[in-house]
C-alpha cells in the first residue's frame, strides 16, 4: 500500500485519480494525516480531489468535515463539489416525516461540533442558511425533554388508504361510465 499511496502525489492527474479509485475501498485503513494533507495540498486540485474522495469513504463526521473544507476551495469546480457534498450530507441528517427510520446521528463531541459549525459559518456564502440551520439542529444534543415533546410518528399510511375503493371486478367505476358517454359509442 505505501507504493499506491505514493501515487496520490504523482505528477499526472490521471494517475492520482486512478490511485484514489484503487485505494477508495480501503480508505478507512489509510493514515488520516495523509488524507488531510492531500485535501489541503496548496498546488494541485487533483490531489485535493483525491483527498476528498478518500476522506468521504471514512466515517460520517470526517466526510462532512472534508466536504465543508472543500466548499471553501478557491477553485470553483472543487468548491461546487464540496458544497454539494456538504449539503447532501447535512440533509441526510434532517428528520423527514415520511421516513419511518430515524435520521443518522453524527455523535460529535462539543469541540468537533463547534468546529463543524464554524466551518459552515465561514462558508455561508456557498451553503444556504437552511443547510446551516439543519447542521446546527443535527449537532444539538437531544435531551429527554426534547424527545418527549416531539410528536410521535404514526408511520406510513396503510396500503390503499389514499385510493378509491374498487368494485369487485377490479376496474374503476369511472372508466366504465366514461366509455358510454363518448360521442359515437351509443
Amino acid at each position: 500500500m505505501p507504493r499506491a499511496t505514493a501515487l496520490l502525489r504523482d505528477g499526472s492527474a490521471a494517475v492520482v485519480e486512478e490511485a484514489a479509485a484503487t485505494l477508495a475501498p480501503s480508505a478507512a485503513q489509510l493514515p488520516a494525516d495523509l488524507l488531510w494533507d492531500l485535501l489541503t495540498d496548496p498546488q494541485r486540485p487533483a490531489v485535493r480531489r483525491a483527498g476528498h474522495r478518500l476522506l468521504t469513504r471514512r466515517d460520517r463526521l470526517t466526510a462532512l468535515r472534508a466536504a465543508l473544507l472543500l466548499s471553501g476551495e478557491t477553485g470553483p469546480r472543487l468548491a461546487a463539489r464540496g458544497t454539494a457534498d456538504a449539503t447532501a450530507r447535512v440533509r441526510e441528517l434532517a428528520p423527514h416525516p415520511w421516513l419511518t427510520r430515524p435520521p443518522p446521528t453524527l455523535d460529535a463531541d462539543p469541540a468537533r461540533a463547534a468546529e463543524l459549525l464554524t466551518l459552515a459559518q465561514e462558508h455561508r456564502t456557498a451553503l444556504t442558511e437552511d443547510v446551516i440551520r439543519l447542521l446546527h439542529d443535527a449537532l444539538r444534543p437531544t435531551t429527554s425533554s426534547q424527545a418527549a415533546s416531539r410528536p410521535a410518528s404514526s408511520g406510513p399510511p396503510a396500503p390503499g388508504a389514499h385510493t378509491r375503493p374498487r368494485p369487485p371486478s377490479g376496474r374503476a367505476p369511472h372508466r366504465r361510465a366514461a366509455a358510454h358517454s363518448l360521442p359515437g359509442t351509443r
